[in-house]
């Protein structure tokens, strides 16, 4: 089975532990890593300059799933939290 998987890719998350499980079991799995979206930042300033340009960084993150899963033709599309998949791309992705 072919499946698309969005995720955190960080040594020790779910969805890393899960992709690899899910290719052992003999899947192809193509992961989109999130977290290249929206980097871990500690200094208060650094987070507000994040929220300034989140929709910015959402409309990436969705772009990239929907052209992952034009060059990847997958089974299922597996998203670990999905808080910034947008019901536009679910509706894309469905069809």
């Amino acid at each position: 089975m072919r499946i698309l998987l969005l995720g955190s890719d960080w040594y020790g998350s779910a969805s890393r532990s899960s992709a690899e499980s899910l290719r052992r079991l003999g899947h192809n799995v193509l992961d989109v890593d999130e977290s290249r979206y929206f980097p871990a930042l500690r200094l208060f300033s650094s987070r507000a300059a994040l929220r300034v340009v989140r929709f910015r960084l959402v409309d990436e993150l969705n772009r990239a799933i929907l052209k992952e899963a034009r060059a990847f033709p997958h089974d299922i599309f597996l998203a670990f939290k999905g808080a910034y998949v947008l019901p536009g791309t679910l509706r894309t992705l469905a069809s």
